[in-house]
């Protein structure tokens, strides 16, 4: 059953906006039951009355609802990405991916080698969007856009989590993503390492092993192409 997103669902039971861009193009038809999900918990099962393209906007009749209670309260997500900024096409694929990983906030900062541009929230914020109608979830991951490069993350916001540093080194895993305390830090390995990152890393661990752990971030997101064969 297909899964929509609105910002609000109207009590009199008229849809306006971008939902009717996507009801159309997915070629809803009168009497069908789709979903409608708030991406904050809410869940309303409609059936799709009348599909008005000239008007842009849709009737609809209320069949079901339902809110399911996140087990994790924002802005404090249970578990996060560091990852660092990269070139467009790969951030546009990432955002694809999101919803069908375990990560409940996603952080972009700047490596050393990120390049120098102005990332497009809004079109991350639409495409992270379709991914999740796509994957039927029901909440939306929190990205937050930092200016900090990554040393510099460490010592203020995350300085008191435990981290899980994620490197690509090709070190076998565990299943899952294991917590420290009550939140998981994952570092992404995309972005080009310079050396003095590598051993910022290095030092980290070093310093108390037992809070940090080498992984490959294939282990915990799928590539797109699975993703697009329904795997999760």
């Amino acid at each position: 059953m297909s899964y929509f997103f609105t910002s609000q669902m109207p009590a009199d039971g008229i849809l306006t906006g971008a939902i009717i861009d996507h009801l159309i193009s997915t070629r809803i038809q009168p009497e069908q039951i789709i979903n409608i999900t708030d991406l904050n918990g809410s869940r309303w099962q409609v059936k799709l009355i009348n599909l008005d393209k000239k008007l842009r906007q849709a009737k609809i009749s209320f069949v079901e609802y339902e809110y399911i209670k996140q087990s994790i309260a924002y802005p404090s997500a249970s578990n996060t990405l560091l990852q660092a900024q990269v070139d467009k096409a790969y951030l546009d694929k990432m955002f694809e991916i999101l919803p069908f990983s375990q990560f409940d906030q996603i952080v972009l900062f700047k490596s050393q080698f990120s390049p120098n541009q102005v990332i497009n929230q809004g079109r991350l914020d639409k495409i992270l969007t379709r991914s999740l109608e796509q994957s039927e979830k029901i909440y939306k991951p929190k990205v937050i856009i930092s200016d900090l490069k990554i040393s510099q993350l460490i010592e203020s916001d995350y300085s008191q989590n435990r981290l899980n540093l994620v490197l690509d080194t090709g070190v076998a895993s565990s299943d899952g993503l294991p917590k420290s305390g009550n939140t998981s830090v994952w570092i992404g390995p995309e972005g080009g390492w310079s050396k003095d990152e590598l051993e910022l890393f290095g030092n980290l661990t070093n310093r108390d092993a037992s809070n940090f752990e080498f992984t490959n971030l294939g282990s915990v997101i799928y590539p797109a192409w699975l993703c697009s064969l329904g795997i999760r």
